[in-house]
């Protein structure tokens, strides 16, 4: 049985502290300029929070099992809470922008190809024919981050299809990756949440700086 180490229990509480806002990734990462935008934050609903919370103690209580049928099916349900949290909270955030957003899974990455990339793509050529390269900037990062949300949140739907409805393929463990699924390690999944809120939080903010 693994032992979890005093540093990963701060780092957990950490996270936890930090997931009760929405938060941005850095301008300067992400590509989005810092005279132009009107940062705004959204916080997250609770139960939204709260169920990024539960999947780390998920994560957490399959570390110590580390291997067994028990560890397999609290390892598959660690995937299940992270992609959830990943996913609602992408609904959640974006849909007052977006009120027609898809309410399914498979619905919501193509609406972000499609739909969200085309809405950012009007107001980038808006901005390039008015000179304003700031906003055409903060369009390119917000197209990216989309782009970006789009492939999490497809990557996590597979992965959670996985987990729930397919019990031969089992959770691998080991020391490098703590336990992964579907090729994905677990250490992926606990980022799903957090890049998820700061993907969508950058995409309404440019939106709502275009008036949009």
């Amino acid at each position: 049985m693994r032992t979890i180490r005093t540093d990963e229990q701060a780092g957990f509480n950490l996270s936890l502290k930090r997931a009760t806002v929405a938060t941005l990734p850095s301008l300067a990462s992400r590509g989005l300029s810092r005279g132009s935008c009107n940062l705004r934050v959204t916080v997250t609903p609770l139960a939204v929070i709260s169920m990024e919370v539960v999947a780390q103690h998920l994560r957490l209580h399959t570390l110590l099992l580390a291997s067994g049928a028990d560890a397999d099916l609290f390892g598959r349900s660690a995937f299940n809470r992270f992609y959830y949290s990943a996913f609602l909270t992408a609904k959640q955030l974006l849909s007052p922008t977006f009120p027609a957003i898809p309410q399914n899974h498979a619905g919501i990455p193509d609406f972000l190809r499609g739909t969200v990339r085309t809405h950012l793509s009007r107001v980038k050529k808006a901005a390039m024919r008015a000179g304003d390269l700031h906003t055409a900037n903060d369009c390119s990062a917000a197209q990216r981050a989309a782009a970006d949300l789009a492939d999490l949140l497809a990557m996590g739907y597979t992965t959670r299809v996985v987990a729930d409805y397919y019990p031969l393929e089992p959770v691998e463990f080991s020391s490098a990756s703590g336990f992964k699924l579907n090729q994905i390690p677990v250490s992926e999944a606990q980022t799903w949440p957090h890049r998820s809120r700061a993907y969508s939080q950058l995409i309404i903010n440019v939106m709502r700086n275009a008036g949009l």
